[in-house]
């Protein structure tokens, strides 16, 4: 988290949240430790980390939204779900 001051007021702010889950996604890849990731973002600039992970021979799922997605990431990763209000209804036990 990043301290910012607007006005008077502090606040913070999540900075560099996207390459530590680039970073993690390579490293963990590389150790072994997953078969599929599952990335939950539509930001086109995972496609490097997406690619690095599968040259390891792993497999790597996309959670997107409807807003905000990357038609880009979505062909590159071997599977993508759009998480809409049926998929999510879908996921709820009644």
């Amino acid at each position: 988290m990043q301290k910012r001051i607007l006005n008077g007021k502090v606040y913070y702010v999540v900075k560099g949240d996207d390459i530590h889950i680039a970073v993690d996604m390579v490293v963990l890849a590389q150790n072994n430790s997953y078969d599929t990731a599952i990335l939950v973002s539509g930001d086109g600039d995972f496609m490097p980390a997406v690619e690095a992970v599968q040259s390891f021979g792993k497999h790597v799922e996309n959670a997107y939204f409807r807003t905000g997605h990357s038609w880009h990431l979505r062909q590159a990763c071997d599977v993508s779900v759009l998480l809409d209000r049926d998929f999510i209804q879908k996921c709820i036990l009644r």
